[in-house]
């Protein structure tokens, strides 16, 4: 179990240890708001949409109804496309002024505006990254879940490796960081 546990904290906040240890505390305190801002938006409109998709995706393929269920996935990443794409084109544009009435001119004037910008774009990214997961475990069988859970770790300590070796080189350098 505790194996178990040392994993699952290593796959959902593995980027937190690596910012913690390679950045200072204003990088930090900027990633930290900023992901937690934008995900609202994935939290309060995307997840319940997505749960929805889950349920109807396990109904119409427990019923062998596997076709319909395509193209329900069809018309459910449609849907989640368009929010998608109503954050990627007016997060950027309102990214300034969210920050300033939420936190302030204090930083309203730092990078933050800029990076929360940037993540008004990951958000499309992330509905159908949602759906499609929403999809694969409604319509997998069990083993095939099984084999996708085994390649969890070697992919998640892949991708914590690789930001643990390029972050520092490329963070750094990127112009929002006005470095």
């Amino acid at each position: 179990m505790t194996l178990k546990s040392l994993l699952k904290f290593a796959m959902e906040r593995g980027e937190t240890v690596i910012l913690l240890s390679l950045f200072e505390a204003d990088v930090w305190a900027l990633y930290s708001i900023v992901q937690n801002l934008g995900s609202l938006v994935v939290r309060l409109v995307l997840f319940p949409v997505e749960d929805m998709a889950q349920l109807l995706f396990s109904k119409l393929c427990s019923d062998g109804r596997k076709d319909e269920a395509g193209r329900s996935l069809s018309m459910v990443l449609s849907l989640v496309g368009l929010i998608g794409c109503f954050s990627a084109t007016f997060g950027p544009g309102y990214a300034y002024s969210v920050i300033h009435i939420l936190y302030g001119q204090k930083w309203s004037e730092t990078e933050m505006p800029s990076v929360l910008s940037w993540y008004s774009w990951c958000i499309p990214l992330m509905a159908a990254n949602g759906v499609t997961e929403a999809f694969l475990h409604a319509s997998a069988s069990p083993r095939q879940i099984a084999e996708r859970s085994a390649m969890l770790l070697p992919t998640t300590a892949a991708n914590l490796a690789l930001s643990f070796a390029l972050a520092p080189r490329y963070i750094v350098h990127f112009p929002i960081f006005g470095v």
